[in-house]
């Protein structure tokens, strides 16, 4: 059996993935939308909508650096497989 890392593939693929991270776009939802609605309601809403939106950013700049750190790692394997074949 054979496990053949191909470099460029896989670094084609998690290009896919940082450009898909990056079409991403959350937007707070405005205030001024509520109107003139102070119920307990609106005021928990809005700051259910802020956490999921800080939660959503923050798994994002995770995912970021998890496909930044895999590039690293891919390139690290394709030079010492070279290394070793040399």
């Amino acid at each position: 059996m054979k496990i053949q890392l191909i470099h460029s593939d896989v670094m084609d693929k998690l290009d896919e993935v940082q450009k898909a991270i990056e079409n991403v776009k959350l937007e707070d939802v405005p205030v001024s939308l509520l109107g003139e609605n102070y119920l307990t309601y609106t005021i928990e809403w809005k700051e259910r909508e802020q956490n999921i939106i800080r939660l959503i950013n923050d798994y994002m700049k995770e995912l970021e650096k998890n496909v930044a750190d895999t590039k690293i790692n891919i390139t690290a394997m394709k030079d010492q497989d070279e290394a070793i074949t040399r």
